[in-house]
């Protein structure tokens, strides 16, 4: 038995010397470990001339089991202790490479300083990359040994300041002279590593380079100031064509409805009929001049409302009275239907008036001959609903999308005989969404469309 002992004793001691000097490999501590495997090796060989003569008669085996059991038990908790401090250490060097893959492979700029002398003692690949220099070259060594004098003063005065402080010291703009790509503009974060007493061990530090950041944001500001420029300057040039255009319009027109109408004497048939065209002509010119100066003032959000109460029921009973004659010369019936109690809102009536006189002519424009064109007022809770139904060709799925859009209109096919400007609808819609709501339709091929919008009670807004 005393042999077994003793040769698994043997076993056990140069086993554990075998992990002893493996942990010299994992934690670096060679005289430590190297002085624990010296003595194990030492033992171990000891014991194996003390077998090895018992075995070949020469020596004599020790006869005290129990000296020679407790030996075991001591190898056997030597060897655990050993196994055991393996698996911590190389736990430990699983997770260090680890940390260290995640810092290297950060695309910032990641430093950390001893906070004793601010000299570098770990830097990753995009630091050296932004900087132009090998880590051989920053470890062990300060600011002071790579920038000019005044960038690495202010490198330490931020670090101190970090140092002092238990919160990151965020710098949105730093300059740093480099050697690989000149003169950078970096984001950084600095803050200080303490031990269990609050001592400051370490600074860490995050770079981030922002330089084409920084270049692009001043591009995006330069245009946006030249874009507000040359908006203004349209605007100023609209202006100038509004009054310049406007004036000898209406002067225009009203020269010529007077001929029209008699006042310098009788025309001839042919002659009138050259002045009516005139006269519709110049109607247009001065619509698409307001529609042009209304479109402007919404996109540059100079669009003014006058808000006052009004009653729906009548703003909608004068516009219809207002397009009648227009609506007859297509042999349209213009048509109301209102609420039997007045309808309160409070809304700019002028600029209602304009979305109302939009919708019908279009209504009517679109509506077959002898049709009817329905004006309704009706009540939606808390609110209430303008609709202008006509019994149209519908709008077509592949238009719809685009029915709000800028200078759009119907296919040409099948608005040969209808004018306008492309613009009103588009107005409209940013009328009503200026008094909180939307400008919306329905529409059924062949059957008609329905224009509608809601405004919010005057109780209620």
């Amino acid at each position: 038995m005393s042999f077994v002992i003793l040769f698994i004793s043997i076993v056990t001691q140069f086993i554990a010397a075998a992990f002893a000097i493996n942990l010299i490999r994992l934690t670096g501590f060679k005289l430590a470990w190297g002085f624990i495997a010296a003595a194990l090796i030492l033992m171990g060989v000891r014991r194996s001339t003390t077998f090895y003569g018992a075995v070949t008669g020469v020596e004599s085996l020790p006869v005290d089991s129990v000296a020679e059991a407790l030996a075991l038990l001591i190898s056997v908790l030597i060897l655990a202790g050993v196994i055991l401090m393996g698996r911590m250490f190389r736990d430990v060097s699983e997770k260090s490479l680890f940390l260290d893959s995640i810092v290297e492979n950060i695309p910032n700029m990641v430093f950390v300083k001893e906070a004793k002398d601010l000299r570098f003692s770990l830097f990753n690949k995009a630091g050296e990359d932004l900087i132009g220099l090998s880590r051989k070259d920053l470890i062990g060594e300060s600011d002071f040994d790579f920038f000019p004098k005044q960038q690495a003063e202010h490198f330490v005065s931020k670090d101190r300041e970090a140092l002092a402080s238990r919160v990151i010291t965020d710098i949105p703009e730093e300059p740093i002279e480099t050697q690989a790509r000149g003169q950078r503009l970096l984001h950084t974060r600095k803050i200080s590593i303490r031990d269990d007493k609050g001592v400051p061990l370490f600074l860490l530090g995050i770079s981030e380079d922002i330089t084409e950041k920084k270049e692009v944001e001043a591009k995006l500001t330069e245009a946006l100031i030249q874009a507000e420029a040359a908006n203004e300057a349209k605007s100023e040039f609209l202006a100038v064509v509004s009054h310049e255009l406007r004036t000898p319009l209406t002067s225009i027109n009203g020269s010529l409805g007077l001929i029209a109408g008699g006042a310098v004497g009788s025309v001839s048939p042919e002659v009138g009929n050259l002045i009516g065209i005139a006269v519709k002509n110049g109607e247009r010119l001065v619509s698409l001049v307001n529609d042009i100066l209304d479109m402007e003032k919404i996109e540059s959000g100079r669009m003014e409302y006058s808000l006052q109460t009004l009653n729906l029921n009548q703003l909608v009973s004068d516009s219809v009275q207002g397009n009648k004659s227009y609506a007859d010369q297509f042999e349209i019936t213009l048509n109301e239907n209102l609420l039997p109690h007045d309808a309160i809102v409070s809304a700019d009536g002028e600029r209602l008036n304009q979305v109302l006189t939009n919708l019908i002519s279009n209504a009517v424009k679109f509506s077959p001959r002898s049709s009817e064109v329905m004006v309704s007022v009706l009540q939606r809770d808390d609110s209430y609903r303008i609709e202008v139904t006509d019994r149209g060709p519908g709008i077509a799925p592949e238009f719809a999308e685009h029915i709000f859009e800028k200078f759009t209109q119907a296919d040409a096919s099948d608005t040969r005989n209808v004018n306008g400007t492309g613009l009103g609808l588009s107005i409209s819609k940013a009328i009503i969404e200026g008094h909180g709501g939307q400008l919306l339709f329905d529409t059924a091929v062949d059957k008609g469309t329905t224009f509608y919008f809601d405004l919010p009670a005057a109780s209620h807004r």
